[in-house]
């Protein structure tokens, strides 16, 4: 009886020994206790954001459309949008309104191709992009499901260039990111990586999927206004 005892005794000290150290070797997860944590997520919802307009503005250079700011309002809430002045094609409209959505899925896929298991490491940074892509582009698939907001909406100028209905454009920007949700609270799980990525490749195709007409007169370029 006392060998016994005396087994029990050390093996409960071994396990009370052990599990620590399992612990300090987990990686550790995303609780947010510190405040610094929650300055990294608004700073990588900062990054998504800049990288969105970057992204507006970078074909607008390639495609020489001469952009400048102009403000607006979204709501009550002032905002600001870059407009696009020579505009040549619908297609190149359709583009340019589209690079915002295109600059989030690169950046988007690089985080979760490279770090596949970020629902258990601790990086606020990366999970505050990933945020930003999820939350903007729900809220703009909620505006073309109901056929609401500005006309110079990404989705609304999406919807008029290619002559196609505002849900089908917002169809297109919530696969993308209910598959990156699966992908990031079960990285096992391989059919979602390629979901994920072929609904980007739909986004992407979409560009060229359609017929375009040529604009006779640059001038057209206030019809297809892409917000900030």
């Amino acid at each position: 009886m006392r060998r016994t005892l005396a087994l029990v005794a050390l093996l409960s000290t071994a396990a009370l020994a052990v599990e620590p150290a399992r612990a300090r070797a987990q990686p550790r997860t995303h609780d947010y206790r510190r405040a610094g944590d929650y300055g990294w997520f608004l700073l990588g919802g900062l990054a998504g954001f800049v990288a969105h307009e970057s992204s507006h503005l970078l074909i607008d250079g390639v495609l020489r459309a001469r952009p400048t700011f102009e403000p607006v309002r979204l709501g009550r809430i002032p905002f600001f949008a870059i407009q696009p002045n020579r505009v040549r094609s619908e297609r190149a409209a359709y583009a340019i309104a589209a690079m915002g959505f295109l600059g989030e899925a690169v950046y988007s896929e690089v985080i979760l191709s490279r770090r596949p298991n970020l629902v258990v490491d601790h990086e606020p940074l990366l999970e505050g992009m990933l945020a930003f892509h999820g939350g903007l582009d729900v809220g703009y698939a909620v505006t073309g499901l109901l056929d609401v907001g500005p006309p110079q909406s990404d989705v609304m100028a999406m919807s008029r260039a290619a002559r196609i209905p505002s849900w089908s454009v917002a169809l297109m920007l919530l696969a993308p990111v209910a598959f990156d949700a699966v992908r990031y609270a079960r990285p096992e799980d391989a059919w979602a990586v390629w979901a994920s990525r072929g609904s980007r490749l739909v986004l992407f195709g979409s560009v060229f999927c359609f017929r375009s007409r040529r604009l006779p007169d640059p001038a057209q370029a206030a019809r297809w206004r892409s917000p900030g």
